[in-house]
């Protein structure tokens, strides 16, 4: 597993650096931005998994030697959404056989020239088949991506052991053979989970249907 010490996103002129933000004393233009993931984009739109953004860290600290190869190098991270596989707790929801690629298949023109549905490149992929998640580690590592941030969750609940969507990850990428082409860590991301598939209308999603509490007690955590 790769653990990030330092993340650095640049973007609207704000850099986060270990959990605090700060105004950029240079600016960071929209161009430097794009230059500096344009190589990411490249590989993110072939993926199955939704990509929320792009961050990069760097290789050795502000105060390393100068002499050091890896300064001012970084290390590009996509976030991915894992819920293009068969995965227990949908089924049991949805009904058999669905996973997130309904909603594309399903897509309605909602004005003349609107192109829905649209198929995606590469077809209705399983993302938990490791010949498939090695396809897309190869776009992603050609790419210049170093790095998938997956979204993990751990429920303080009995439903499957309080897990969800790990296959793309236990099944897909630690089962393929070019699994070393790109590092990988993950991220909690134990928000309450509700059914937002159809749009649930409110604030917040707040009329949709509650499915898993995001919060979990001491003993859970640890």
């Amino acid at each position: 597993m790769s653990v990030f010490s330092t993340f650095r996103c640049q973007l609207n002129n704000y850099d986060i650096d270990e959990g605090k933000m700060k105004k950029n004393s240079k600016k960071t233009t929209r161009r430097l931005f794009l230059e500096r993931t344009s190589a990411a984009a490249a590989g993110i739109t072939l993926l199955p998994g939704s990509v929320l953004s792009s961050c990069v860290r760097r290789a050795s600290g502000d105060q390393a030697n100068t002499h050091d190869p890896d300064q001012g190098k970084y290390t590009v991270a996509v976030y991915y959404w894992p819920n293009f596989h068969h995965d227990a707790f949908h089924q049991s929801k949805k009904g058999e056989g669905w996973t997130e690629w309904e909603i594309v298949r399903n897509g309605k023109p909602k004005f003349d020239g609107h192109y829905q549905p649209k198929v995606p490149l590469w077809g209705y992929r399983d993302e938990s088949d490791p010949e498939e998640m090695a396809r897309s580690i190869d776009a992603m590592a050609d790419a210049g991506i170093d790095a998938i941030i997956f979204d993990w969750y751990r429920y303080d609940d009995n439903i499957n052991g309080g897990m969800m969507i790990e296959d793309a990850l236990k099944q897909g990428f630690l089962k393929a053979k070019n699994r070393n082409r790109i590092k990988f860590s993950l991220m909690w991301a134990n928000h309450t989970y509700i059914d937002c598939h159809p749009f649930a209308p409110g604030v917040y999603f707040g009329n949709a249907p509650v499915w898993r509490k995001g919060e979990v007690n001491r003993a859970a955590f640890e």
